[in-house]
């Protein structure tokens, strides 16, 4: 059976990093290696064969940023990593939609630029393949931002800062697609987790793999200082310890 192929998703503005960096989020430094590398190097990890980044009006900052290359992450024969750019209007869902049906197959790892996580790939992939759905989608349960107080009338009766949430789950941005999830992508515009994830939803073609393991979104500087901080710790062993680097 042939690997399949990594995606990522890098074609927003990144206003709100960008604005305080002056770098695209994509290129923000992950011990000594641009964030996206490590989200390549961890679809490379779960099994991909080879690296599509979509881009958008970032195109030319990301290219010059990351220059060019093979992906050589360790344990791993080096990878191919293809900067793909499409229009800078297009939503998730229909950036997606401008690859080839070929390229998605019968699956393939889809990512966003700013996630990173110790999760089982090779298992969301699996899942998706076994439910036959168009999508499976990693299911997390990060720390809450705040601290939750619990109130008996004006009383506090109880406060924990920042507990993981212990309601629900939220989309981990890491996904295993095929190429059944285009026909649910109707318009250039769209966003995956709206229009496309409704349909998908009622058409039964949407699985989750619940993961309680580690998981990063890089939103914010303060996502991304804190990330590095607890790296250079070592206490994030698993989800950023291969160094990618271009060679």
């Amino acid at each position: 059976m042939s690997k399949p192929h990594g995606i990522i998703l890098a074609g927003g503005d990144s206003l709100r990093f960008a604005g305080a960096t002056g770098l695209h989020k994509s290129l923000a430094p992950i011990a000594d290696a641009p964030l996206i590398l490590h989200v390549a190097a961890m679809l490379v990890r779960g099994g991909a064969g080879a690296i599509t980044v979509l881009t958008g009006a970032a195109h030319a900052a990301i290219c010059a940023g990351l220059g060019t290359g093979q992906l050589q992450v360790r344990g791993h024969a080096p990878t191919h990593i293809t900067l793909r750019q499409s229009a800078p209007d297009l939503g998730t869902a229909g950036r997606l939609a401008t690859l080839p049906a070929a390229m998605l197959g019968e699956g393939a790892l889809l990512a966003y630029t700013d996630v990173l996580s110790d999760a089982p790939l090779a298992d969301l992939l699996a899942l998706r393949r076994s439910r036959q759905a168009a999508l499976a989608m990693l299911a997390v349960q990060p720390d809450m931002p705040w601290g939750i107080a619990r109130l008996q009338g004006d009383k506090i009766t109880d406060f924990t800062e920042k507990p993981p949430l212990d309601r629900g789950w939220v989309n981990g941005g890491i996904f295993a697609v095929s190429a059944a999830i285009l026909p649910h992508i109707h318009a250039p515009h769209e966003m995956l987790e709206r229009e496309p994830m409704a349909r998908l939803i009622a058409a039964e073609q949407a699985v989750a793999l619940r993961h309680r393991g580690i998981w990063r979104a890089v939103d914010t500087t303060k996502d991304h200082a804190r990330l590095n901080d607890d790296l250079a710790r070592a206490a994030l062993d698993g989800i950023a310890d291969a160094r990618p680097r271009l060679i």
